[in-house]
Order: C-alpha cells, then sequence, then structure tokens
C-alpha cells in the first residue's frame, strides 16, 4: 500500500465537500490508480481553513516518479504534485 498525507486549504467562506474518491495516482509507467478505502481522508465537507488525512493507493511495486492528482468531479481547478522517489 503507498500513502501519502494531505492537507486540503479551503481559502472560500462557505464548506466544500471532500472525499478520497477525488485522488488518483500517477504510476511511473503512466497508468492511473484510483484511491483505496484504507486512507484517513474521509468523505464529507471541509470548513474554511483546512483539513487533514491520508490518501492511500495499491503498490504497484514500480519505483520511480509518482504523481499524485486532484481532479475534482463538477468543480473547476484540478492539482498535481511530484512525490519523491523515496514516496515508495
Amino acid at each position: 500500500m503507498l500513502c501519502t498525507p494531505i492537507r486540503i486549504t479551503n481559502h472560500a467562506p462557505a464548506t466544500n465537500d471532500i472525499g478520497p474518491h477525488e485522488w488518483k495516482l500517477q504510476q511511473p509507467s503512466g497508468i492511473l490508480e484510483p484511491f483505496t478505502i484504507t486512507g484517513t481522508l474521509g468523505i464529507g465537507q471541509v470548513a474554511p481553513g483546512g483539513a487533514a488525512g491520508k490518501v492511500c493507493f495499491a503498490d504497484s511495486g514500480q519505483s520511480a516518479t509518482f504523481f499524485l492528482l486532484w481532479p475534482p468531479l463538477f468543480r473547476v481547478g484540478r492539482g498535481v504534485w511530484l512525490l519523491p522517489v523515496s514516496f515508495r
């Protein structure tokens, strides 16, 4: 299992929906891996200020650069983070 901590900061004055299902991991081979249920980021809302947790993915055994992707449905915006080789 590959897990990474995340922090979501809500800069809006209202709450926003969040959930682990919005996260994907791009493996070094280019394959996108969906989240697994074992992380600590729950489904719910994040109040102005932020929320923290971790998202987890199946371990493909690859060793190289991974990308953490946040392409939320029905919202404008996205996030891409480069995860170091030591992530694996």
